[in-house]
């Protein structure tokens, strides 16, 4: 959502699904898909959240141990 149009709005639904549930789209734009089996997260952006990820980005704290939080906060009740 941070990289979406809709950022202004601060919030906004999240599609996603796993890679072998896309689809081409016939007679599409390269690189238009047809999801399935997609789920649906009503997400809020959070501005510090956000701020302190592209900090550890740039510090070059690796993927892994950025994600492995990001889950621990969600699975507490702290997710965005």
């Amino acid at each position: 959502l941070h990289y979406s149009k809709g950022k202004a709005s601060g919030k906004g639904d999240l599609y996603y699904t796993q890679v072998k549930y896309l689809r081409r789209a016939k007679q599409g734009k390269t690189g238009t898909v047809l999801p399935t089996h997609e789920k649906n997260l009503a997400v809020r952006l959070d501005p510090s959240r956000i701020e302190k990820l592209q900090k550890a980005v740039q510090d070059g704290v690796p993927r892994f141990e950025i994600n492995r939080k990001v889950t621990h906060n969600m699975s507490h009740g702290k997710g965005t």
